[in-house]
Order: structure tokens, then C-alpha cells, then sequence
């Protein structure tokens, strides 16, 4: 077993018991952040995408029966 301070090197807990518990907060105030400004550009652009991909879609259905046609 690891005990003192060789249990608090390889926690990398730097002197402080919470340390990692304040990194993980740290974490998850950025986490919250970024949902908070980014969802709503990561919507549009999801959107775009799709209306895109239809677009698309639509295009290749139309020019496969156009090429059906003429091969008649």
C-alpha cells in the first residue's frame, strides 16, 4: 500500500487534499460555459447540414432519373 506522502505524489495533489476535486470543478464550469454559448451555433450549423444533405439527396435521385432516361 502507498501511504503519506507518496500517496499525495501520485494523486498529484500539490499539498492540497481538494485539489483534484477543484480541477474537476474547474472542469465542469467549462463544460457548463461552453453548452451555454456554443449550443445555439451548433444548432444552426446542424441545421445547415441537414438542409444541405437534402438538398443533395434530392439533387442525385433527380440527375440518376435523368441519366435513366436517356439511357432508354
Amino acid at each position: 500500500m502507498i501511504g503519506g506522502e507518496a500517496a499525495d505524489a501520485f494523486l498529484a495533489t500539490q499539498g492540497d487534499v481538494w485539489h483534484t476535486q477543484g480541477d474537476m470543478f474547474c472542469a465542469l464550469i467549462g463544460a457548463t460555459a461552453s453548452l451555454l454559448l456554443l449550443s445555439r451555433f451548433h444548432d444552426r450549423q446542424l441545421t445547415a447540414l441537414s438542409v444541405r444533405g437534402s438538398y443533395d439527396a434530392a439533387a442525385s435521385i433527380s440527375a440518376a432519373r435523368t441519366s435513366t432516361a436517356r439511357t432508354r
